[in-house]
């Protein structure tokens, strides 16, 4: 059973936290996750508390520390950013002819090469196919297609590419029915 010591830390630890994550990681909610992992690892295996403990200083080295994991594991893992026009038409249910519509006239040369029109059309259609899958699958196909990341030596990355192949697949036939 945790001590009623560590419970009543919990709010003036939570302050600090999120003023500190906010100042570091950008996103005060980080300090929120970091303080609950140090409280689920705290309940998970209580302290012995001893007379001189000051629960508030241990709570905040600890929940300081985690915050700083996370900013560590964000350097290392950097995300993809999706452009928001390859995945506006998907979200918003517009249909095939309604994203067709939003290219702007200006930008489609009428002297083009059939090759690059077609090329162009087909290049549209896989930006729609990618959009509409989750973001962990369209995560796995950029890293491994356009990143070169291998798939050998690790079976978790595999499987992902393998589900994301299939799903796209899925989005990709009626695109091109």
């Amino acid at each position: 059973m945790l001590d009623a010591r560590w419970l009543d830390v919990y709010p003036q630890v939570q302050a600090q936290a999120r003023r500190y994550a906010a100042a570091v990681t950008g996103d005060p909610s980080d300090g929120d996750d970091a303080l609950h992992d140090v409280y689920l690892r705290l309940l998970a295996r209580p302290p012995r508390a001893q007379p001189g403990d000051n629960p508030g200083g241990l709570v905040w080295q600890a929940t300081r520390r985690r915050i700083l994991d996370i900013m560590r594991y964000r350097a290392r893992r950097p995300s993809i950013t999706i452009p928001p026009e390859w995945t506006s038409g998907a979200i918003a249910g517009r249909s095939r002819a309604e994203a067709e519509s939003r290219v702007p006239p200006a930008l489609i040369d009428p002297e083009m090469p059939d090759e690059l029109v077609l090329a162009r059309d087909e290049h549209r259609r896989v930006r729609e196919a990618l959009a509409r899958l989750p973001a962990h699958h369209r995560q796995a196909l950029v890293e491994h297609y356009w990143e070169g990341r291998r798939m050998s030596g690790d079976p978790t990355f595999k499987s992902r590419v393998q589900r994301a192949r299939r799903q796209f697949r899925a989005h990709w036939e009626p695109l091109v029915a």
